[in-house]
């Protein structure tokens, strides 16, 4: 898996809020069933869910998670698989539940009439690029830029060192976030994220982070989808994402 190209989405790239949300709902149904306590059955959903990690406060979560798309964008085929490992789960730790009801509950949550209702929606997510810059004090690093929090390119130098990093700005401070250890694959059913700990700060200061030039995008997302060639009316832009998203695909295992 290339985890600079991967083009698949699972739990690390939801809204924090849209999460609670759901599996708020999907508790409350299990305990009017179960009779089991709410507060217990939607602890033990986003522990699974979370793949282990304790995410102790809204910072936790805006850190590690994308926090822009919907729950439901993940698919109906992501949901199936889950709901299947979910249900084996709270079996162990004594709670009765079938995968085909969980993904009836996760799909009403969901604002569906049910599963099938979910399996017919299509839904589309468009990848999140974004430029962070830092002030040019000499530092051979002026320019990263991130596709869903995955930095998939350094301007002028050090890509080999932080290219394939998670990386995301702060919630409470103008800095940069980034992990030392290689990052999750998004293929990932539960979390796969890297550790709250684990995040440390660039020593640069953060001039600004923005929407990363539109052309660029283009180019980078038209090589991952197989075109290789690129057209003679092409913005300069254009072509630098298509070469980057090109040397990622070779380079970078």
């Amino acid at each position: 898996m290339n985890i600079l190209t991967d083009t698949s989405y699972s739990f690390i790239n939801c809204d924090f809020i849209e999460v609670h949300r759901v599996t708020d709902k999907v508790a409350y149904a299990l305990h009017e069933e179960l009779k089991v306590e709410q507060d217990l059955l939607r602890n033990k959903i986003i522990d699974f869910i979370a793949g282990g990690h304790d995410f102790n406060d809204i910072e936790d979560w805006q850190r590690v998670l994308r926090s822009d798309i919907k729950f439901n964008a993940l698919g109906f085929d992501y949901f199936k698989l889950l709901t299947n490992r979910l249900a084996k789960y709270l079996k162990s730790i004594g709670i009765k539940v079938n995968g085909s009801k969980l993904l009836h509950y996760f799909s009403k949550a969901m604002g569906y009439s049910g599963s099938q209702a979910f399996k017919q929606s299509k839904i589309k997510v468009t990848p999140n690029f974004i430029t962070h810059k830092f002030v040019d004090n000499g530092q051979d690093v002026l320019e990263i830029i991130t596709r869903d929090c995955v930095i998939i390119d350094v301007q002028p130098y050090q890509f080999r060192i932080y290219g394939g990093r998670y990386a995301k700005t702060s919630c409470f401070a103008d800095e940069l976030n980034f992990t030392m250890n290689t990052p999750y694959s998004t293929l990932d059913i539960t979390c796969k994220a890297p550790d709250i700990v684990d995040l440390r700060t660039f020593n640069y200061e953060l001039e600004l982070s923005e929407p990363t030039n539109k052309d660029y995008c283009s180019g980078y997302e038209a090589a991952l989808n197989g075109i290789t060639v690129i057209p003679d009316n092409s913005s300069e832009q254009y072509k630098f994402g298509h070469r980057v998203a090109i040397s990622n695909l070779k380079n970078i295992k």
